[in-house]
């Protein structure tokens, strides 16, 4: 059997169009961007030297892990690395020097990730990976003002082949998402998941809900239903996203249910980068289609006259 025959040689190494990549690479450099400035007014006293929680982070770091605020951990140079990463996130959303600023960001990230692990969640942690991905992928062949450059320096059909690569980044950030259902299913064997109970405690609890949800108790039939919906959707993603029959279904829940939990509780950037990972198993062909009609419909919007 040849190589490029081999069912598991095709699955990673395969080429496609990278469009899809690099409307990934806009949408997770979109989200690192709001969490970034969110979080903007407490870099100081979660990550400096003279932190709230100076000196004890370090208890709950292995002694293998790295992090550049180790060596500028003053205040001042805190926020200047915090501001070198919005730079290079804003950079790599427009995809200028695509790969470098891919690199550089998930670098100052991780860092700052590293420094203070007790702030973290697991949306964080799913954004690193993310970024990790692009930094070692080329995504800014597409939907970049990179690409715009090459386009200009190179005949159509160059520019064609140019766009090309292989299918292997977007195939890791597949089965990054498969995992993280997977591991979000299987600790969930306590009394509520089991007995239904546990959407409604979540509700219930004003730490996470994003509003006030006292009237779910008239409504417990619900909660119970949403609950086995949700331990049916993170049990069945990992396997039937790979189907084609079944892919589309599976994309449509699992994206439903992480735009609850954007909606319903205060864990924002989270269902945000999760909602963004789904857009790994759409097409090539399939996202340049979506653009071109989005393209369509922009240039069809009525233009307001100009008064003289």
């Amino acid at each position: 059997m040849q190589l490029n025959n081999n069912p598991i040689y095709k699955f990673f190494f395969k080429k496609e169009n990278y469009t899809t990549l690099g409307l990934l690479r806009i949408l997770t450099a979109t989200v690192l961007l709001l969490s970034l400035i969110n979080d903007f007014p407490f870099v100081v006293d979660y990550f400096s030297d003279e932190g709230v929680l100076s000196g004890r982070v370090d208890v709950m770091r292995s002694e293998y892990r790295f992090t550049i605020l180790d060596y500028f951990g003053s205040p001042e140079y805190v926020v200047i690395s915090y501001l070198l990463l919005i730079v290079f996130t804003l950079m790599l959303l427009i995809g200028k020097f695509t790969r470098t600023s891919a690199i550089i960001a998930f670098i100052l990230l991780a860092s700052f990730h590293e420094k203070n692990t007790l702030v973290l969640n697991s949306g964080d942690t799913l954004m690193r990976l993310m970024l990790f991905y692009l930094a070692i992928a080329s995504s800014g062949k597409c939907l970049s003002l990179d690409s715009i450059k090459k386009r200009k320096s190179s005949t159509s059909k160059e520019y064609k082949e140019w766009q090309q690569g292989y299918i292997w980044p977007r195939r890791l950030m597949q089965i990054q998402l498969a995992i993280v259902y997977l591991f979000a299913f299987l600790p969930k064997t306590g009394v509520t998941w089991r007995d239904g109970t546990a959407i409604y405690y979540f509700l219930a609890n004003s730490h996470f809900a994003r509003f006030s949800f006292n009237f779910t108790a008239g409504l417990i039939i619900l909660t119970i239903i949403l609950t086995y919906a949700t331990l049916l959707t993170e049990l069945l993603f990992p396997i039937l996203v790979w189907l084609k029959r079944t892919r589309k279904y599976m994309l449509i829940a699992g994206i439903m249910l992480n735009f609850g939990i954007l909606i319903f509780s205060n864990i924002t950037f989270f269902s945000l980068i999760m909602i963004v990972a789904h857009l790994a198993f759409i097409e090539p062909e399939t996202a340049n289609k979506k653009l071109i009609q989005v393209k369509k419909y922009i240039k069809n919007l009525p233009r307001i006259n100009k008064i003289n």
